[in-house]
């Protein structure tokens, strides 16, 4: 049961706005990464380094992560053995949140390309997205014209109920 859940959780490509755990170049490059990086600005790293309890930056730290974690970004780590990803638990991505305040603001200066990630599926990931964000638009705008059709059609018939009505009682 618990290898099944573990199985479940293995991701084979990570999204561009998850923050992928590792060492290195390319890790620092990812654009959830980076996108992270950009989060904790420099407001978020005053904010914690004004902190003298331990509490208040561990608060501050989880706080974020929520933040974080409510725009659907995943902490992923690669898993060498079976070449995909895992979600790590919340305790880890704390702590790379924590990381983050801690540390200075990197500017890198060149992009390195994703992390194994193919670009040709990318491209698709992100084609796909695309489209389903216009397929969502239409239906929506159909939706809102189906309700103002509906409330015209109300609006008529009591209109005709009341010019029924004025007759009857002339």
């Amino acid at each position: 049961m618990i290898e099944k859940a573990k199985q479940e959780n293995r991701i084979d490509n990570p999204r561009e706005q998850d923050v992928a755990m590792g060492r290195g170049r390319s890790y620092i490059y990812y654009p959830g990464n980076r996108g992270l990086q950009k989060f904790i600005s420099d407001g978020y790293r005053r904010q914690y380094a004004q902190f003298d309890d331990r509490n208040d930056k561990t608060i501050l730290a989880e706080t974020l992560l929520q933040m974080i974690k409510d725009k659907g970004v995943r902490f992923l780590k690669r898993d060498l053995d079976r070449g995909t990803w895992v979600e790590v638990d919340d305790l880890v991505a704390r702590e790379k949140v924590s990381h983050l305040l801690r540390s200075k603001p990197s500017q890198p200066e060149e992009a390195a390309p994703p992390l194994s990630v193919n670009n040709q599926i990318q491209q698709q990931h992100q084609q796909q997205y695309q489209q389903y964000q216009q397929y969502q638009q239409q239906q929506h705008y159909q939706f809102q014209n189906q309700q103002i059709q509906l409330q015209q059609q109300a609006q008529l018939q009591v209109q005709a109920q009341q010019q029924s009505m004025q007759f009857f009682f002339e």
